[in-house]
């Protein structure tokens, strides 16, 4: 299965521009629960390699602040900390009678604010 996964992101990565494809070798490579923090890069860079990150469907989470990248590859146990969170915050909104507005697994792409890609996110308003 290995060589199968290996041998789909190369044919991948060469359908891809020069600049990324070094970024999504580190990535092919990055152990689950690792995180690879890039340096330097403009918000079109940071788009192009999401592009290219949605395209290969792998399941990584990617946040970008202000020129730094940060790609995390998820351990599964990573879920239940994500469950655990949303039930305290729910839980908070609901004792102080807070609005909570969920907005679920959102990219917020608004180059102008941090620029953070999130998996779940929510606003007490």
């Amino acid at each position: 299965m290995l060589n199968r996964v290996r041998c789909s992101a190369a044919a991948y990565n060469a359908h891809m521009s020069s600049s990324t494809r070094e970024y999504m070798d580190a990535v092919e490579h990055l152990p689950q629960g690792a995180t690879l923090v890039l340096q330097r890069l403009t918000w079109e860079d940071y788009e192009r390699l999401v592009s290219d990150l949605t395209a290969s469907r792998a399941r990584l989470r990617v946040t970008y602040d202000h020129g730094r990248v940060e790609i995390m590859s998820p351990l599964n146990e990573h879920e239940g900390y994500a469950r655990f969170i949303d039930a305290l915050v729910r839980a908070f909104a609901e004792h102080g009678k807070l609005k909570l507005e969920s907005f679920g697994g959102t990219t917020w792409r608004r180059h102008q604010y941090c620029n953070k890609a999130s998996r779940e996110t929510a606003a007490i308003t």
